[in-house]
């Protein structure tokens, strides 16, 4: 889940572009920061023998984000636009995921 100030950001850009990827850049630098945080939590948790485990694991999704988000051969500002808030989206949302899994959720 993205923060608040991240929907408040984007409120207030009326639409410009270059204002729209600041508001989107500085909540994809959070949530890659909570993601990396979350997933060094989750392997100071886990046995030894289950790191490669989580590291294949955060690999495969990270392959599938980036496909996910992928802008197309010949993008438009529009495009890029929805790639980078697609990054956040999916980030924000595997940080929630390891989180839960750092706080012993199943």
């Amino acid at each position: 889940m993205t923060r608040p100030s991240y929907d408040k950001c984007l409120g207030e850009t009326e639409g410009v572009t270059p204002a729209i990827q600041e508001c989107v850049d500085t909540e994809y630098e959070y949530q890659d920061k909570r993601l990396n945080d979350a997933y060094k939590a989750v392997l100071a948790k886990l046995p030894a023998d289950r790191h490669d485990g989580l590291r294949e694991q955060q690999r495969a999704w990270i392959k599938k984000r980036d496909a996910d988000c992928e802008t197309g051969p010949e993008p438009g500002q529009g495009q890029v636009l929805e790639a980078n808030a697609c990054l956040v989206d999916m980030t924000a949302a595997r940080a929630g995921e390891l989180e839960a899994m750092a706080n012993g959720a199943p």
